[in-house]
């Protein structure tokens, strides 16, 4: 008996039909757009939040530089602009004259509300005056090996200095060695008098100073410090809501401002001043002064004394002529989220841009002319 192959009738055989296409077609381009719209909105959002984070990390970044700026300004060694005479005995204003190439920007001119080491001034860039807030104060400080002999009771003339060896020295020695070969500007100081000098360059550790008028005794010569004479200025950029820092370079130029921040619209200044320094810490009689003996109940009374009040504190949008403020306010009001920058690096200015303030509370650490004061 054969085999018979059996062939099913070719009618019995279905494909798609061309509704069955177009409906399966149209439900895998609405899966497909789905899944498209759900990729781009999370892309824009993981966008968002990395600019948002990015300008974050900008503001942080800009705090630490001027905490640690706010907090040095004033300093020449153990010079401190916010000392006077009166708790610093034979302390005299400093004598910046001859650094001053520019005393709008360099160095400290008494005749200027430039709060003697922190200065709220202008800074040319580009063509333009820009509101900017200047820190100066020393690094790199050293000792000196040697100087010339001097009066031991009047101010003499110091016509060299030996500076100390810095054979071993670190990147912050070596900041005032490049100034020195480039005549920038440096400071020699003592804890009571701080004169700036500029154009003299020196041969190794040996500086010729030339000093004819130097306020210096032999009384100082074991504080004597020679520092360059550094400044940084926090420039605003209103026209393209940038936040700029430049730094004075070793031949006492003003280097390239570096970007800081995008996105700010706004920047302004608050300053603390300290008054009323107490003299003492002892209680007057018959007040509260501590738990007594068993350690509850109430405090036994102290046997006698005089106190002086608290310090009070004095706040002000405007820096003081002859004083070193000990507190620093910077506001910055900055675009939440960053603007989109065009083809040629600008930003493009949104029709309603969502706004925050960024607020960063320096402390400067000689204008707390409270802390120098000795207990009784």
């Amino acid at each position: 008996m054969k085999n018979r192959i059996r062939i099913p009738f070719a009618g019995k055989n279905k494909g798609f039909t061309l509704i069955e296409f177009v409906v399966a077609s149209a439900l895998a381009l609405i899966v497909i757009l789905a899944a498209g719209s759900t990729y781009f909105i999370t892309r824009k959002l993981n966008q968002g939040s990395l600019e948002r984070l990015d300008i974050q990390q900008n503001l942080r970044n800009a705090a630490v530089h001027i905490t640690r700026d706010a907090r040095l300004a004033g300093t020449f060694g153990c010079y401190s602009l916010g000392n006077s005479a009166v708790n610093v005995s034979g302390w005299n204003a400093p004598d910046f004259a001859a650094a001053n190439g520019n005393p709008k920007h360099i160095g400290i001119d008494t005749g200027q509300a430039d709060g003697f080491g922190i200065r709220a001034d202008v800074y040319e860039y580009d063509g333009r005056n820009l509101p900017a807030l200047f820190f100066i104060y020393g690094q790199g400080e050293t000792g000196l090996q040697r100087i010339n002999a001097l009066n031991p009771k009047a101010p003499s003339a110091i016509s060299q200095i030996t500076l100390a060896d810095n054979s071993a020295a670190g990147a912050e020695l070596d900041v005032l060695r490049q100034t020195l070969g480039k005549g920038g500007p440096f400071v020699l100081s003592s804890c009571r008098d701080a004169v700036a000098y500029k154009g003299i360059t020196g041969n190794g550790n040996n500086l010729p100073l030339n000093a004819a008028a130097a306020p210096f005794a032999q009384s100082d010569s074991g504080e004597l410090t020679l520092s360059k004479l550094y400044a940084a200025a926090y420039i605003f950029d209103k026209d393209n809501k940038q936040l700029l820092r430049s730094e004075l370079g070793h031949d006492g130029t003003w280097q390239n401002p570096q970007l800081v921040s995008r996105g700010i619209n706004e920047m302004h200044f608050g300053f603390g001043y300290t008054d009323n320094c107490p003299v003492g810490y002892t209680m007057p009689a018959g007040t509260a002064g501590g738990a007594p003996a068993g350690g509850s109940g109430t405090p036994a009374a102290t046997a006698g004394g005089v106190v002086s009040p608290p310090e009070t504190f004095t706040f002000s949008n405007r820096l003081s002529e002859t004083r070193l403020p000990s507190l620093v306010q910077i506001r910055l009001n900055y675009d939440v989220d960053a603007p989109a920058i065009d083809n040629s690096g600008k930003p493009v200015v949104s029709a309603a841009p969502m706004t925050a303030d960024y607020i960063i509370n320096a402390t400067v650490r000689s204008g707390n002319t409270c802390g120098n004061r000795m207990p009784l």
